[in-house]
């Protein structure tokens, strides 16, 4: 059968689009880059926000041909929201032929339970193929009260060092020239089996090759307990300089009831400590407005400490709430306040010190890898993991070059070979 699966959300989800997409082709199926050359859709699904999941079921109820509903929102459905659909949780991946058959003939079938087959050293089709996405757990130790994905991935189940590192050594094997090394909370890795993840950074930078790692997102809440263990293993040769580390908000009362594990000066402390070891390294961040709980006086908390810390990239988010979580049983704030709070937030982000941030670079020369090209435009990282955008016919793809910047803007850097 013709498959087409379409991906939503985190890398976490595309990594495991990809170990589906190897599930089916192994068992025959054909794997098609388009719904409509498609005879079965398989989705997989996000359950982060409330506008993805809205549109989505939206599409959902248009779709003529057979589907398998996988990922994130059946695994978290307590409304019967997908109630004759063809379901498959997080954790069984593996059965997605099982899936899929039921689709073609219209049967009933729901996959959503524990399950103990192995998650990684499977078959996969890479989305990028010079890009390795490596899940290194699932789940996590957090109770935010404003997230679904807990209900999706469950509590945090770490995986195996020696896995992770054997299927990074075959991604290399393969040419492959970025290694992505992500979960839930890449923080939170390997509480469960007595090491942390500076550690397992440390062993995936240590495997010989010609690739870079870039580590996924790490919460606040976990990183200031590995803080020296994860700058130590960052300042390894073959590790971007690159944290996303979402911290939500820069209010003390609002991290309290969000459940964070964290305070601001926390949040404070990490950034100036990395920036302190790693002068250059970017940090990305995410923030929610319009918390339920959020007054004037704490979003003016947040607004200083973004602007104190100046992230380069900040995910600017408003508050939605999920259902079954329980920042949803609480009053919501008028969403016109909501809008204003976003909207002065990401004024503030658009500003002219924002905008001006790279300018510096202008003129100089810098080493940036290729791993993709969107029609003319060849799109490259630099060590820490600024986008270099060259254009040309020419695809770069899987190769270093050194570019010289002439441009520049608040988001990335542009030059000539």
């Amino acid at each position: 059968m013709r498959v087409y699966i379409e991906t939503q959300g985190c890398s976490l989800n595309h990594a495991d689009s990809e170990t589906m997409a190897g599930y089916l082709k192994q068992e025959g199926h054909q794997l098609v880059d388009s719904e409509e050359d498609a005879e079965i859709v398989v989705y997989n699904t996000c359950t982060v926000k409330n506008p993805t999941e809205d549109s989505f079921l939206a599409r959902l109820k248009q779709q003529q041909k057979p589907v398998v509903v996988a990922g994130c929102i059946p695994q978290a459905d307590q409304q019967g929201l997908l109630d004759g659909y063809v379901q498959l949780g997080t954790k069984q991946l593996h059965n997605i032929t099982k899936a899929v058959t039921a689709a073609i003939h219209d049967e009933e079938l729901i996959m959503i339970g524990e399950s103990s087959h192995e998650r990684l050293n499977t078959p996969k089709i890479r989305i990028n193929k010079h890009i390795e996405i490596v899940p290194i757990c699932a789940g996590c130790l957090s109770s935010c009260t404003y997230c679904k994905t807990k209900q999706a991935r469950g509590n945090l189940q770490s995986y195996r060092p020696s896995d992770i590192e054997q299927q990074v050594r075959t991604a290399i094997a393969q040419g492959v020239q970025e290694v992505w090394l992500t979960s839930q909370d890449n923080g939170a890795y390997g509480m469960d089996i007595d090491t942390n993840a500076g550690e397992l950074l440390e062993r995936v930078a240590a495997i010989e090759g010609d690739f870079m790692i870039r580590f996924g997102m790490t919460n606040p809440d976990w990183t200031k307990k590995w803080l020296k263990e994860l700058i130590k293993a960052y300042k390894h040769p073959r590790v971007y300089k690159f944290l996303h580390l979402p911290i939500q908000a820069g209010s003390d009362s609002v991290l309290k009831h969000m459940r964070r594990r964290c305070t601001a000066q926390d949040i404070r402390d990490i950034v100036l400590e990395f920036r302190k070891e790693i002068p250059d390294i970017t940090i990305a961040t995410d923030i929610i407005c319009g918390y339920p709980t959020e007054t004037e006086e704490d979003f003016k908390e947040t607004l200083a400490l973004i602007k104190e810390l100046q992230f380069p990239i900040i995910h600017i988010s408003k508050f939605y709430p999920r259902p079954d979580t329980p920042a949803a049983a609480m009053d919501k704030l008028p969403t016109d306040i909501v809008k204003d709070r976003s909207r002065a937030l990401t004024t503030l982000f658009e500003s002219e010190a924002w905008s001006k941030q790279h300018e510096h670079l202008i003129g100089t020369v810098i080493t940036a890898r290729f791993t993709e090209k969107k029609g003319t435009s060849n799109i490259g990282r630099t060590h820490n993991y600024l986008p270099v955008i060259v254009h040309s016919d020419e695809d770069f793809s899987g190769t270093t070059k050194q570019v010289r910047i002439l441009t520049t803007t608040r988001d990335d850097l542009r030059g000539v070979i």
